[in-house]
C-alpha cells in the first residue's frame, strides 16, 4: 500500500505539471517541459535557482509565489529569494524556508510615523520594549526609529489580520530577526516579526532583504514599477528616512508622508511539496511570468494541499 501511495502521489505530481507548460508558437505542446517559474521543487525555491546575484540581479527565472492578500482584497504576490541560513528551530538547526519579498505593494498611502510629529524624542519605553538593545538601558529615541514607528505597528497588525493572512497562511510565517541603527543612541537593535521592511543597501539602487541583510535587491530586477515604498533606514536627523523610488534610487522622505509598504517575510517550507502555477482542473498554457501557489502534503488542510486515505488521493487548492 505504501508504494501505492507513492506511485500515485508521483502520478499527480505529473498530471499537476502537465498544464503548465510555456510554448512559443508553433511548438508541439507535447515535446516542452514546464517552465521553472510556473513549476518548481521545494530545493528551487530554496537554493539559488530563484535567489538574486551579489549584485542583487534577478536570475534566469524570476520566481513569484501568491500567498496572502494586500489592503483591496487582491492575492498578493511575492518574489522568490531562496533560503534565509538565520532561520533556525529552537536547537539551531536551519528549517526548510524561503525569502520571500512582496511584488507589488501590501498597504498603500502608510506614514512611517506620526505621533510625535516635530517631537525630538520618543521617550515612552514601551514603545520599543520589544527591541533588543542587548541589555542596554535606552530612555530616548528618535520619531524615525523603526522599532518604536507606526509603520511596524501596522505591519504586525497586518500580520495577524485574517483579511491579508488565513489562520493556515499565518502559521507558515516564520518570525525574522533584523538589526536596525539607532542614531540618537549610536547603537544598533534588533527586532523580530513576521513583516518586515526592507534596508538601504550601500548603493542607492540596492536594498537589502533577509535576517543577515544578504539578499539583495537591484531597483532594475526588483523594484522598478509599483510605486515608491518605505525602508527602515533611519538618517541622523531626527524626522526622516530612506524610502525606495519605484524605478530610480533610495532617497530621504519626511516620516509623517503616506507612500507604500512591501514588506519582506520568511515561509517555513516543512510541509511544502512543490510550487505549481496550474490550478486544478486547469489546461491553460500559462506565461512563463505567472504566480505559483505552494502545493502541501496534506498536513495543512487550509492551503493547497495532496493528500491520502488508504484507498483514494486527493488533490485540493484554495
Amino acid at each position: 500500500m505504501k508504494k501505492l501511495k507513492i506511485f500515485l502521489l508521483t502520478l499527480l505530481m505529473v498530471i499537476t505539471i502537465l498544464p503548465i507548460n510555456t510554448l512559443a508558437e508553433g511548438e508541439d505542446p507535447s515535446s516542452q517541459k514546464p517552465d521553472v517559474s510556473v513549476f518548481a521543487t521545494k530545493e528551487q525555491l530554496m537554493d539559488g535557482t530563484f535567489a538574486p546575484n551579489s549584485y542583487g540581479e534577478a536570475p534566469e527565472y524570476i520566481g513569484k509565489i501568491v500567498f496572502g492578500k494586500n489592503n483591496t482584497g487582491a492575492p498578493q504576490e511575492w518574489y522568490i529569494l531562496g533560503k534565509d541560513n538565520g532561520i533556525t528551530n529552537g536547537e539551531g538547526k536551519v528549517i526548510d524556508n524561503t525569502v520571500i519579498f512582496a511584488a507589488s505593494p501590501i498597504l498603500t498611502e502608510q506614514v512611517f510615523d506620526l505621533d510625535p510629529v516635530g517631537a525630538a524624542e520618543k521617550t515612552d519605553r514601551s514603545l520599543w520594549s520589544d527591541c533588543d538593545y542587548n541589555g542596554s538601558n535606552i530612555t530616548a529615541v528618535y520619531p524615525n526609529h523603526y522599532g518604536a514607528s507606526d509603520l511596524r505597528a501596522k505591519l504586525k497588525d497586518i500580520a495577524k489580520d485574517t483579511s491579508h493572512f488565513t489562520t493556515a497562511e499565518q502559521s507558515m510565517m516564520n518570525d525574522t530577526t533584523i538589526t536596525t541603527y539607532d542614531y540618537r543612541n549610536n547603537t544598533s537593535y534588533t527586532t523580530t516579526d513576521k513583516l518586515y521592511v526592507l534596508e538601504k543597501g550601500e548603493s542607492k539602487t540596492i536594498i537589502e532583504a533577509g535576517s543577515g541583510n544578504n539578499k539583495l535587491l537591484a531597483m532594475s530586477s526588483y523594484w522598478n514599477n509599483g510605486g515608491n515604498f518605505w525602508l527602515r533606514t533611519p538618517t541622523q536627523g531626527s524626522d526622516h528616512a530612506f524610502f525606495a523610488i519605484s524605478g530610480d534610487e533610495c532617497d530621504l522622505l519626511s516620516i509623517d508622508i503616506s507612500i507604500n509598504i512591501r514588506p519582506a517575510s520568511n515561509l517555513n517550507l516543512t510541509d511544502v511539496l512543490f510550487a505549481s502555477a496550474a490550478k486544478e482542473g486547469s489546461s491553460v498554457v500559462l506565461a512563463n511570468d505567472a504566480a505559483m501557489y505552494l502545493r502541501f502534503d496534506g498536513s495543512n488542510k487550509g492551503l493547497g494541499s495532496i493528500y491520502y486515505t488508504d484507498d483514494e488521493l486527493y488533490f485540493h487548492s484554495t
